[in-house]
């Protein structure tokens, strides 16, 4: 399911056109931009942190709707559809399947797990574990002691208990939730260029 996330400077609609046209223009402008540059900088902030492709980082963050006269907004689209773990790196071995997610990490050791082609739904590759073995893993892990991680651990007990050879399919973060934890990185240098894009586009529209 996609997350809007809005740039949004509607409130300063009635003052810039008291500045006259240019200077809607020149927010307009300077909008986009700022969504371009959001998007973009994203992407390699995103890239720096986990081992996945930009490709695919950038097929899952797009800008549907950009500003324009009369909506000084714009709206960076993410994906909140968890990611597969099969998008990073990963590796088969007579043990279970090893994978690396962030960067810099080494290769991590999913004991008992498999690799499954042709996931039903979407046809692409995933790594998994029979339910049992999936619960021995997070317990070992100690997952439990956050809040998110004991609700995972109760649906894993359910699944274990009521079918134990079932398959529990692999994610990690979202697109949308490694967009909300770089966001706070990129902030600075977005209103840095929002300004001086629209001071730059609003002097050279007012001649």
């Amino acid at each position: 399911m996609p997350v809007n996330n809005i740039l949004d400077l509607t409130s300063l609609n009635l003052r810039l056109q008291k500045r006259g046209q240019a200077a809607e223009d020149a927010a307009v402008l300077a909008i986009n931009k700022a969504a371009t540059f959001s998007v973009k900088e994203s992407i390699e902030e995103i890239a720096s942190i986990v081992q996945l492709k930009k490709s695919y980082i950038n097929r899952h963050i797009s800008i549907p709707f950009r500003a324009r006269k009369g909506s000084l907004r714009a709206i960076i689209q993410t994906n909140e559809r968890a990611t597969l773990l099969s998008r990073f790196p990963f590796q088969k071995s007579s043990k279970g399947v090893r994978a690396s997610v962030n960067v810099g990490a080494g290769m991590r050791l999913l004991p008992k797990s498999f690799v499954l082609p042709n996931l039903k739904g979407s046809g692409a590759t995933g790594i998994g574990f029979r339910n049992v073995d999936a619960l021995a893993f997070y317990e070992s892990k100690g997952f439990g002691s956050s809040i998110l991680g004991g609700r995972k651990l109760s649906k894993l007990r359910n699944k274990a208990a009521n079918k134990p050879r079932g398959i529990e399919i692999e994610h990690r973060r979202s697109i949308n939730q490694l967009f909300d934890s770089v966001r706070v990185n990129i902030q600075p240098r977005l209103q840095s260029l929002l300004r001086r894009e629209f001071i730059n586009d609003y002097e050279r529209l007012s001649i």
